[in-house]
């Protein structure tokens, strides 16, 4: 129970921490696009809303991706399918950066590679936020399941001395079996 508490603590700390790192990444952003918008366009690629949608195919797949590593091996279907897809997507957004896209033949300012590079690290904390939160419903579920168990010290030196307090056979029986429950469900996270 107390690890599962402190493990929660950890990713709520984590949680807000993602949390201010996005304020923090959406004003870069805000700015960075008002940067964009005062310089004057070259041609339709700073509107190409192709790229938004990679970006945001790519920060679901990545969310997935992680999802299934936690359940499954790197050899499962579902892994290679979404590592593919990835790549995929990874190829077209760099395909896309470089302006290696059908049409267009003039590079990107920077100003626009910039604010993309942005959106990219603002959809991967966006992820990692994801990912973190599920990580704590996750944890809180288990301890839910934990049953509530009043194990003080002093409890504890009754029982081994046999004095008046002392736990009852089937007292000491329910805690082994707490502790095996929990050493199984440790392993099986």
């Amino acid at each position: 129970r107390a690890t599962l508490n402190s493990a929660i603590d950890a990713l709520n700390d984590k949680e807000y921490s993602l949390s201010q790192q996005i304020i923090g990444q959406k004003q870069q952003i805000a700015e960075q696009e008002k940067v964009v918008k005062s310089t004057p366009s070259v041609d339709s690629r700073n509107t190409n809303s192709s790229y938004g949608v990679l970006l945001v195919r790519k920060a679901q797949l990545d969310a997935q991706l992680k999802d299934y590593l936690s359940q499954y091996t790197e050899k499962n279907s579902k892994v290679i399918t979404t590592r593919t897809e990835l790549a995929e997507i990874n190829r077209q957004l760099s395909q896309l950066d470089s302006g290696g896209g059908p049409g267009n033949g003039a590079p990107i300012p920077s100003d626009v590679r910039e604010l993309r590079a942005l959106q990219r690290q603002l959809a991967s904390l966006e992820t990692d936020l994801t990912v973190t939160q599920r990580e704590i419903a996750r944890k809180r579920q288990a301890l839910t399941l934990l049953p509530n168990v009043d194990v003080s010290p002093g409890a504890i030196a009754n029982a081994e001395s046999g004095g008046v307090g002392a736990l009852t056979d089937k007292g000491k029986r329910d805690i082994a079996a707490e502790d095996e429950r929990g050493r199984l469900l440790s392993r099986y996270e």
